[in-house]
């Protein structure tokens, strides 16, 4: 009966009577739950069709639904380690995506990736791994993505198949964990971009987010050339694809306005830290960790500049805008604040304007409590940070004296 209603129900589907199609399936479902017959593995094959009907119409609770009785299916006659219950766990995962719910998501393709064990190393493998540490991505699990992306890079290069979009999709993605973590991830970055040109696909969006932090990694490396090369093509990307105008765009423009400043071009900057300001006006976004970026690094451009009253301006600037973030309308109730904060004191440490240096020290001091606070007490923000407070001290010294 369920088979029979099944085909009655594709053919609604097919005739352009998604209602009519909707009830039989849902007719389906209830002669799946009375029949005895449902607990096999051609009751778990209706189940998963099932689910792809609601796949097809963005039904993602539905379908997960369905793609749980068929996994409850298989595991009831032993059957989940067949092709099919891979099949069925797959879709599980991406289902529980769409719908939200990544943790389960993960674990779903996780058992799919055990359940594949010695399999594991064939191209379905390696897509199920890219899968698996895309959900991990998502749920902050660095080091779990950090292994499956690893591992997909290596069965596509031992297959000869490190080509394509989604695997120079997969090698940004590595490249830019690799980086968030201290690991070396240009080379691997770098590699993606080849595999981007090779696709025709550079001025995608995922080519835009490429350059973009492969322009941020040369930023902060020093390279200030390469650094405007990969933003303004990340720019043009962002551009092409209509979404400059999102935070990503705004983000890749406070980073250029960043490497033309070191560049000296400081005309130019300011355009485009004006330009990332308007787009965060736009977004209703004033009030944001990536504004307060744009003020310290509109600061930092004006210290290059000379123009040490502007900056001091702007750093304070970026502290106002911290301590309306922060709930209780304190700088030093966000890392943002005390980033806001420390380049406030850096640009007044030494100048000969703006506030007296023991309060400029007081500002460094209190932002070391908090960065230890943290647990950021040992990067190198935060010696840099215990530098500047040294020349507060000397300067609060020579002023006493």
């Amino acid at each position: 009966a369920a088979i029979l209603l099944m085909d009655i129900a594709f053919a609604l589907a097919a005739s352009d009577d998604p209602a009519g199609a909707r009830l039989a399936f849902d007719e389906v479902r209830l002669s799946m739950r009375n029949a005895g017959w449902a607990a096999s593995q051609e009751g778990a094959t209706i189940w998963m069709q099932l689910g792809a009907v609601c796949e097809a119409d963005g039904r993602w609770e539905d379908a997960v639904a369905d793609y749980r009785a068929a996994r409850g299916t298989l595991e009831g006659v032993n059957r989940l380690r067949s092709r099919l219950g891979i099949d069925v766990l797959e879709r599980l995962g991406g289902a529980l995506v769409e719908a939200g719910n990544s943790e389960s998501a993960e674990e779903a393709l996780d058992a799919a990736r055990m359940t594949l064990g010695s399999r594991l190393r064939g191209r379905r493998g390696a897509e199920l791994l890219v899968k698996l540490g895309e959900v991990q991505v998502d749920m902050d699990n660095v080091d779990g993505a950090l292994q499956s992306y690893g591992q997909a890079r290596a069965i596509f290069e031992g297959a000869g198949r490190l080509q394509g979009f989604e695997v120079a999709v997969m090698l940004a993605d590595l490249g830019a964990l690799q980086s968030s973590v201290g690991e070396d991830g240009l080379a691997t970055m770098l590699e993606a971009r080849r595999l981007f040109e090779e696709a025709g696909a550079l001025s995608t969006t995922e080519g835009a987010t490429l350059l973009a932090n492969l322009g941020a990694i040369r930023l902060e490396d020093g390279f200030f050339d390469k650094a405007e090369e990969d933003l303004q093509a990340a720019k043009r990307a962002l551009a092409q694809e209509q979404s400059l105008n999102s935070t990503e765009g705004a983000r890749v423009l406070v980073d250029l306005g960043d490497a033309l400043a070191q560049l000296g071009r400081f005309e130019d900057a300011q355009e485009a830290f004006d330009a990332s300001s308007e787009i965060l006006r736009e977004l209703n976004l004033e009030l944001s960790d990536l504004a307060v970026d744009v003020r310290i690094k509109e600061g930092e451009a004006l210290l290059l500049e000379q123009r040490d009253v502007d900056a001091i301006d702007a750093m304070g600037e970026a502290r106002d805008v911290a301590r309306q973030l922060s709930a209780r309308g304190n700088w030093r109730d966000s890392e943002a604040g005390v980033r806001a904060a420390v380049g406030w004191a850096a640009a007044a440490l030494g100048k000969g304007v703006g506030p007296p240096p023991y309060r400029v020290l007081w500002t460094l001091d209190t932002a070391l409590a908090r960065l230890q606070s943290m647990g950021l007490g040992l990067t190198a923000f935060c010696a840099k940070v215990h530098g500047q407070a040294s020349d507060a001290c000397i300067a609060t010294d020579d002023l006493a004296g």
